[in-house]
């Protein structure tokens, strides 16, 4: 992640590179193939102050099935970052999303905020 300065400059201060080992999300382990960050899109998704980042895991391994998926949501906590106690991990073995993880599924391809 790359900072901006007021008046829109890019600052090199700061920066920080984000992973599946360190996005501050409980069972976030990385693993080969998991295409962490295939598409990426940040905007309000709980109403607050600061942009949201969601994260496609196409290929992230649910309940010993490949490419089943994921996504992450961190969540905006300042300019300068995610509230990581209340990032979170979507799939489809989650309370509230209809179906369940299959291997091939690629949840959360083609991200997007509504």
């Amino acid at each position: 992640m790359i900072y901006s300065q007021s008046g829109g400059k890019l600052n090199a201060a700061g920066d920080k590179i984000f992973d599946q080992s360190n996005v501050g999300v409980d069972d976030a382990a990385p693993g080969t193939g998991h295409a962490f960050g295939t598409s990426l899109v940040a905007g309000y998704a709980h109403n607050g102050s600061y942009a949201d980042l969601v994260v496609e895991v196409s290929g992230q391994r649910v309940t010993n099935r490949a490419n089943a998926g994921t996504v992450y949501t961190l969540f905006g906590k300042s300019s300068s970052g995610w509230a990581e106690w209340l990032s979170q991990i979507w799939h489809q073995n989650s309370w509230g999303i209809a179906g369940g993880s299959k291997t091939g599924d690629t949840f959360a391809g083609n991200c997007h905020l509504t």
